[in-house]
């Protein structure tokens, strides 16, 4: 059959397709060699392309299979996780649970401080986890659930210590803690990979005022006490 057959994002399709749900196939113009003189876009890299007789006329079609759409990520528990095996990439954040939590982004299993990617102490707690990790592991966190999962209905301008999303958990604004200051740490965050000092805009440790912009992905306290919007 003389026609060329291309997987494109854009979803465009051309020279007579047909067919309904995940199911496309294009009518050839009944060449059987020689160079191709239709060509066909349609679908997404990874959708699977059959050739035969898919209207049983006697001839030869094109017919895409789209690639099925990758599951919503869900909810998981503390414990050692292998990504891709219980854990999907995505922004996670944990249950406000009192006493210890403790987490781990790793490269690998190793048991090493090289596979550390990011750690950290806190909760509740916002982590994204990424393609590339090898696993997550965390203890006493509780239930972590995906980020959009666990916004409240109006953004808080009252809040404890722990992870927040600004514009959705908490209102970008001024705010006063009600904490001793000399154990009081704060970070304005641009994002939550939370590897070492990327992703921190600014941090404090001896102040209990801060003002987080709306430009701001995140803001995170420790030892604060409770956050009061003064501005």
């Amino acid at each position: 059959m003389s026609l060329t057959v291309a997987a494109m994002p854009t979803g465009a399709a051309q020279a007579r397709p047909g067919g309904a749900g995940d199911h496309f196939f294009f009518a050839g113009a009944g060449n059987t060699s020689g160079v191709a003189s239709e060509q066909f876009w349609f679908g997404d890299p990874g959708d699977q392309v059959y050739v035969g007789d898919c209207a049983r006329n006697g001839r030869d079609d094109v017919m895409v299979r789209h690639a099925p759409a990758p599951p919503p990520a869900s909810g998981f528990g503390d414990g050692l996780h292998r990504m891709g095996a219980g854990i999907a990439p995505g922004a996670y954040r944990s249950s406000a649970v009192g006493g210890f939590c403790y987490w781990e982004r790793l490269s690998g299993f190793g048991g090493t401080l090289d596979d550390i990617i990011a750690n950290g102490i806190g909760s509740p707690e916002i982590v994204t986890l990424e393609a590339g990790d090898a696993g997550f592991d965390s203890r006493g966190c509780g239930t972590w659930q995906p980020l959009g999962a666990t916004y409240p209905p109006s953004p808080q301008t009252v809040f404890g210590e722990g992870t927040f999303q600004v514009g959705t958990h908490i209102a970008p604004s001024t705010y006063r803690a009600d904490g001793v200051a000399d154990s009081c740490y704060w970070e304005r965050l641009s994002n939550f990979s939370r590897e070492w000092i990327d992703g921190v805009i600014a941090n404090e440790i001896g102040s209990t005022m801060v003002t987080i912009a709306p430009t701001d992905a995140g803001f995170s306290s420790f030892e604060c006490g409770t956050w009061t919007r003064v501005g």
